[in-house]
C-alpha cells in the first residue's frame, strides 16, 4: 500500500525484494506453500494479508535464512519513487 503512495525504503527494501521475488512461481517461498499448515497454502502468495500469515509461519527463516525485520519507509512530498516489491498487485 505505501509503495503505490510513492513512498521508498530507509530500510528493508533488499528483504521486501527478496520475499517479492521467492513468492513468484518456483521461488522458494512459492514452493514452500506446500499445504503442510494452514498458512502455507497455495493461493497465498497472491496477496499481502496472505503473504504475512505465510511468513510468520516460518518459512522465511527456514527457507531463506533470513529474520524477519519491519522496513523503514518514508516519503518525500511531491515525489513519488516508483518502487514495487510486490509482483502482480
Amino acid at each position: 500500500m505505501f509503495e503505490r503512495h510513492g513512498f521508498t525504503y530507509l530500510k528493508g527494501l533488499k528483504m521486501m525484494q527478496t520475499i517479492g521475488k521467492e513468492f513468484r512461481p518456483q521461488g522458494k517461498l512459492y514452493l514452500g506453500l506446500d499445504g503442510s499448515t494452514p498458512f502455507r497454502q497455495r493461493g497465498m502468495e497472491a496477496s499481502a494479508r496472505t503473504r504475512s500469515w505465510a511468513i510468520h509461519d516460518g518459512p522465511l527463516k527456514e527457507v531463506l535464512g533470513l529474520e524477519w525485520t519491519p522496513p523503514w519507509m518514508y516519503k518525500l512530498v511531491g515525489k513519488h519513487h516508483r518502487i514495487d516489491t510486490f509482483w502482480g498487485a
